[in-house]
């Protein structure tokens, strides 16, 4: 009878011991999977900052070079009133229109804006896909923080750096103004471009006369193409607009007939929506909303 008690107890002994084995091993098993875990995050944690670092040193490698141009080419104006940059920052690649030769005359969209606008150049350039050329306008006290945000723009978007040619207009600047040099703090995450298109403020709020017409001409001597589309910054062509100029020019001949002396203009239609309207992406669109 004693004998089959202990074996009884044994057995019970070897249960519990099995039970405690298995019990351990999912415990390590846990404790490794969260340990991974941790791991892994920590890692996306720290690729994520290593990535910021490094947008933030290329676009301050980029300030820096607007900076130095800046500085080096300022000229007046006529009036003697403002000090212009010609190109603070040149496009640097203008892919041709689809189907034509290099030599056919390219068409740019020529525009203006104040230097808390740019921006919005990251929906045209989305839209025209070819050259622009945009003449930006800062108070003397605000130059910094625009060649911050043009650096930006050039070093995290390939369409802007490809396509658009900036030029910049500031007013005269008083003898006693600081030298140009980094906004403080810079943006901690400069290229996920999370930032509003200021509503509060319209593109012409300046303490100066903005110079609309000085930035149009500063803008339009910015580009070498023979053919301009001159528009606001806040006005988006229709899709494929430069394709379809380029087809109906070649249609009818204008790029044979070109004379120096001819001065031919192309109305293009502008219409105006509540700035939560979706874009038309054609015309029976645009029309149903003509009619709405």
């Amino acid at each position: 009878m004693q004998q089959i008690l202990w074996g009884k107890l044994v057995l019970v002994l070897v249960a519990i011991v099995a039970v405690l084995q298995v019990v351990h091993l999912v415990l390590l098993s846990r404790l490794e999977a969260r340990h991974h875990m941790h791991h892994h995050i920590h890692r996306t944690a720290a690729n994520q900052g290593d990535s910021s670092d490094s947008q933030i040193t290329e676009v301050d490698a980029v300030f820096g070079t607007l900076v130095r141009t800046v500085e080096q080419g300022r000229v007046l104006d006529s009036s003697g009133e403002f000090q212009i940059v010609p190109s603070i920052a040149a496009a640097t690649k203008q892919p041709h229109p689809r189907g034509l030769i290099a030599s056919t005359p390219d068409i740019s969209i020529v525009t203006q804006c104040s230097f808390n606008h740019v921006y919005r150049l990251i929906a045209l350039t989305q839209r025209w896909q070819g050259p622009i050329s945009v003449a930006v306008f800062a108070e003397d006290h605000q130059v910094s923080e625009a060649l911050w945000k043009v650096a930006e723009l050039r070093a995290c978007l390939p369409g802007i750096r490809h396509n658009v040619t900036f030029a910049l207009v500031s007013p005269l600047p008083a003898k006693s103004s600081p030298p140009l040099s980094m906004p403080s703090p810079p943006p901690p995450h400069p290229c996920s471009l999370k930032h509003d298109l200021d509503t509060t403020t319209t593109n012409y709020a300046t303490t100066h006369n903005y110079p609309v017409n000085l930035l149009r001409n500063v803008a339009r001597r910015g580009t070498a193409s023979e053919f301009v589309l001159v528009v606001d910054i806040d006005m988006l062509p229709n899709e494929n607009l430069r394709q379809d100029f380029f087809a109906f020019a070649s249609q009818r001949g204008l790029f044979r007939k070109r004379e120096h002396d001819e001065k031919n203009v192309f109305v293009v239609p502008a219409f105006e929506a509540k700035e939560e309207t979706p874009v038309p992406r054609h015309k029976a669109e645009l029309l149903k909303l003509v009619d709405s």
